[in-house]
């Protein structure tokens, strides 16, 4: 006498299935790491740039793109290539961001009692801002209001009123590309995603029940 028994269900099939999960939670975990790798990478390299140019890590944070990953796309990036830098207003103390203030005239033009001409005193030679760490004036440049009415750093084309042009403050984009700082925000970058893909891989498999 012998009995037969069958596998109720193909073994084929069951390995598919299981191998389908397994790649669910692998996928799953690689984008949520790899977004938090990113994130990661943001914050050091606008601390980092804001540091060396000496603007407000607003300026900078808004002007690097984070592209997320996705399950149909499984790749995070930083990126820099189309971040303009900021009007050089950004780099103004905020007590002068006024129209008009380094140009104010602090003494008028007079005669002294031997005849002597005294020209106007103005403020500022231009508009005084900190770039870099430095704080120094930028020779025939002034604030104004803009046509949309913000206030921006302009200089003119040539001797006339019209046309000006605005100026704009340290390169975002070529702090990006730096050694040092790149080389800073992509080693956090890995260390992030290595750290989390491990959480949570870990947090799949026990989730599933195969520990």
């Amino acid at each position: 006498m012998s009995i037969t028994i069958r596998p109720k269900t193909n073994p084929d099939v069951f390995i598919n299935r299981l191998s389908g999960r397994l790649d669910g939670m692998v996928a799953r975990s690689n984008v949520r790491a790899l977004n938090k790798g990113i994130d990661a990478a943001a914050t050091v390299a606008t601390k980092l740039i804001a540091k060396e140019t000496s603007l407000k890590q607003k300026a900078v944070r808004t002007r690097l793109k984070k592209i997320k990953a996705s399950k149909a796309q499984q790749i995070a990036r930083l990126d820099a290539r189309k971040a303009r830098p900021p009007n050089l207003i950004r780099a103004v103390s905020p007590s002068q961001q006024k129209p008009g203030y380094f140009n104010e005239i602090t003494r008028q033009a007079s005669t002294t009692k031997s005849g002597k001409h005294r020209p106007a005193k103005h403020r500022a030679k231009g508009v005084k801002a900190k770039t870099y760490g430095a704080r120094r004036t930028h020779d025939s440049t002034f604030i104004a209001k803009a046509t949309n009415q913000t206030i921006l750093v302009f200089s003119r084309k040539s001797d006339n009123a019209y046309p000006i042009k605005p100026i704009y403050g340290p390169s975002i984009k070529r702090e990006f590309t730096d050694k040092e700082i790149s080389t800073a925000f992509s080693k956090r970058a890995e260390e992030m995603y290595s750290k989390e893909f491990d959480r949570l891989i870990q947090y799949e498999i026990k989730k599933a029940g195969f520990v």
